[in-house]
């Protein structure tokens, strides 16, 4: 009898259900076409880390956004009530002061970029434009412009959900101006809109108990598009992504309940998240999850999950439809000097010149997602796996070899901690309530690329549970993990 450990992150609140979790390993499924030479269908591969790009210091970051237009691509962020251009060569300089934005805050701020090479800056208080072509930050006077939160651009209006939870648009390719008439309140149930996002021509409008749908029909300009609205509402606003493949968030139906959903675009609605991702999710209210989606550079589409109450980052990969779990090593201790794994630092996300750019969620710095790095800001990338519960009718399992087959041949640190990595690997009988004690296996030194590692006559048991786990600057790629074993007697 031959047992995979290898998978995603489905943990229960009843571990003996359901134990298994991944936290920055990711399932990665070999390609089809190449299966029968690879080893095993699934590997486990780390995800890369973090290194910093710029640190403008202060606040934290508040905005992250890569302007492109027909001429210029730009990115910007923004500090505290500061405003910095990102150079490319991994340099800020400082554009100007944000006044009357919200101070001491770590509220988001959101911003777009229309035809006329205008970028707007918005938070709940304030507004700017930007002009991309004569560099002059002004802004926003205009008495009829009613203040927001969530904003995008199409067809050439700004788009807000404003402060009195209707819909309002600027004037056609121009931000300073708005007219108090240039809004529409969504009319298919009485629901106050809390985020916008415009996708494939369409504005989507998200309220608590209703999503409805708006186009431009070249006269009103917006009106509602027939037989799309629905009743589901959002839960967290910012958790809203968008992606070739549909419009990915936190949301919650009529009956209850927060799930991960999907629309894709033909107005389907799909929840993604599983029975345990959902069970994870609903011990919390979460209205302050953020979401983010980023393509990796082996190609997986990643929509990352930032969930600050469960101080963890769930991770949805597209290409495989699994979940797992991202996380950082907080850079600073709690009140007993420990330092716990937290969120994934990577806050905000933003592409820039083929680069993936994240802010930080603990200080103004800006990092650079880097595979060649295996921490995050120098910092431990904790890699972890716990495996799915294994049991047979009842019967015992005697368990009388774990193997792990593994990659550690690469390292971003040539000396010191990471030239001879270890496994530590633990094991319960109880389905993952408690663990015998942890064992530190050697992965063999630096440049082995291909180490079997393994452990003998772990005992029996009805309900096994493995866990192991490197915290090692190493890039272990775990390419098989198997429990030996066979059944005996109820």
């Amino acid at each position: 009898m031959i047992i995979d450990l290898i998978g995603g992150s489905y943990e229960h609140r009843f571990k003996d259900w359901n134990a298994q979790r991944t936290v920055n390993w990711y399932p990665k499924i070999t390609d089809q076409k190449s299966q029968e030479k690879n080893k095993t269908q699934m590997a486990l591969f780390p995800r890369p880390g973090l290194t910093e790009f710029v640190d403008i210091g202060g606040d934290v970051i508040r905005g992250l956004f890569t302007a492109r237009t027909l001429t210029q691509e730009r990115c910007f962020a923004v500090v505290g009530t500061s405003l910095y251009e990102i150079k490319y060569d991994g340099s800020a300089s400082s554009i100007g002061a944000l006044t009357g934005m919200a101070t001491g805050s770590r509220s988001k701020v959101y911003m777009a970029v229309n035809g006329n090479s205008e970028l707007m800056i918005q938070d709940t208080m304030a507004a700017y434009i930007f002009d991309l072509k004569t560099n002059v930050l002004t802004r926003i006077t205009d008495a009829d412009y009613p203040g927001g939160t969530t904003l995008d651009y199409a067809d050439g209006y700004f788009i807000i959900s404003d402060g009195n939870g209707r819909v309002s648009f600027s004037e056609l390719n121009d931000g300073f101006s708005w007219d108090g008439f240039n809004f529409f309140t969504p009319t298919f149930k009485p629901d106050r809109v809390k985020a916008i996002v415009a996708y494939r021509e369409e504005i989507y409008c998200f309220g608590d108990e209703t999503i409805e749908i708006y186009i431009n029909d070249g006269t009103t300009p917006f009106i509602r598009q027939s037989k799309t609205s629905m009743y589901y509402g959002i839960t967290a606003r910012d958790s809203i992504a968008v992606h070739q493949s549909g419009v990915f968030f936190l949301g919650k139906s009529r009956t209850g309940g927060s799930e991960v959903y999907l629309m894709g675009s033909n107005y389907s609605l799909t929840p993604i998240s599983s029975p345990a991702i959902s069970n994870k999710l609903n011990s919390y209210v979460n209205e302050d999850a953020e979401g983010i989606i980023t393509t990796s550079q082996d190609g997986h589409i990643f929509y990352h999950l930032h969930l600050p109450s469960l101080q963890t980052t769930l991770v949805y990969d597209v290409t495989t439809s699994m979940w797992h779990e991202r996380q950082s090593l907080r850079p600073f201790p709690d009140t007993d000097g420990a330092s716990p794994q937290d969120m994934y630092r990577g806050r905000i996300h933003a592409t820039f010149k083929g680069i993936n750019l994240f802010s930080d969620w603990w200080s103004g710095k800006i990092f650079k997602e880097d595979p060649s790095i295996s921490t995050d800001d120098g910092n431990i990338r904790m890699l972890k796996r716990t495996s799915s519960i294994f049991q047979n009718e009842l019967k015992y399992i005697s368990v009388y070899k774990l193997e792990f087959d593994v990659n550690s041949g690469n390292a971003a640190n040539a000396t010191g901690q990471g030239v001879s990595p270890i496994m530590m690997v633990k094991y319960s009988i109880d389905g993952g309530n408690t663990f015998e004690d942890e064992e530190f296996i050697s992965l063999g030194a630096l440049g082995n690329y291909d180490q079997r590692v393994q452990i003998n006559n772990l005992g029996t048991s009805r309900n096994w549970v493995i866990s192991f786990a490197v915290s090692d600057p190493v890039d272990v790629v775990v390419m098989q993990a198997i429990a030996n074993g066979s059944f005996g007697a109820y």
